[in-house]
């Protein structure tokens, strides 16, 4: 969500300080992973808000795992290359489908889990889900 690593790791530091003050009022009511997920998607929209950045994903972020040795030099750059794209339709998004999005696939979580997390129901999260694969759809058939 912050782009940067910096502000990754300060987010991180202040999600772990807000964790640990907050760990006494902790009820098991909802699975620990999604009320510490809870803390830190809020920490890091109150980065967001203060610094007035725009969340964009980094389209060079993780190009090595998306090839493998046994690819041709065309097969790595085709893949590299739809991988550019598909970031920057992700970064296209609205920042409510972004953040499904990334919640789902980056940080492998439930529906049911992102709508404790973004305090949102359930119906809306999973029709945000929806509206953003449309987009995702038309905007890479429209370039591929």
């Amino acid at each position: 969500m912050l782009k940067s690593d910096q502000d990754s790791e300060d987010a991180l530091q202040d999600t772990l300080r807000k964790a640990l003050e907050a760990l006494p009022r902790y009820r098991e009511e909802s699975h620990f992973k999604s009320w510490l997920y809870r803390i830190g998607h809020n920490v890091a929209l109150d980065q967001i808000r203060r610094r007035k950045k725009v969340v964009y994903l980094d389209p060079t972020e993780s190009q090595d795992s998306i090839c493998s040795e046994n690819d041709t030099p065309d097969h790595q750059l085709m893949k590299q290359e739809r991988h550019q794209e598909l970031h920057e339709a992700i970064s296209s998004l609205s920042d409510h489908e972004r953040e499904v999005v990334m919640l789902r696939f980056q940080a492998d979580l439930s529906f049911k889990e992102i709508a404790l997390i973004t305090d949102c129901p359930l119906g809306t999260i999973l029709a945000r889900m929806s509206r953003a694969k449309q987009h995702l759809k038309a905007q890479l058939q429209a370039t591929g």
